[in-house]
């Protein structure tokens, strides 16, 4: 399967890498989002490895989910186009009602 980043997981992670560039610093920044991106590209080869998401927000979805670090990868599996589809990427220290608004 072919892992696709949507635009709003792509934001979540420019929204990730700045935020932490400026708490911390680049070199920081950098590491984190290269273990969020080497985490979720095992999903071409293990697709279904990452837990089934059990939020309220998000039941009867079929969404999945990989943990690292403080982040949780949201994603879900489209077999008929071979996808493996990363939906949001949210640090897990967040109020969970807050991720799909985007408001914080």
């Amino acid at each position: 399967m072919r892992v696709f980043w949507t635009i709003d997981a792509e934001n979540d992670l420019i929204d990730t890498f700045n935020y932490l560039k400026f708490k911390h610093n680049e070199a920081f920044a950098d590491k984190v989002i290269d273990k969020i991106f080497n985490k979720s590209f095992l999903l071409e080869n293990f697709p279904e490895m990452g837990a089934v998401e059990k939020s309220k927000m998000l039941e009867n979805l079929e969404i999945r989910y990989l943990i690292e670090g403080n982040y949780k990868i949201l994603y879900q599996i489209n077999a008929s186009k071979g996808l493996v589809e990363i939906l949001a990427v949210f640090d897990t220290r967040r109020d969970p009602s807050k991720m799909l608004s985007k408001e914080e």
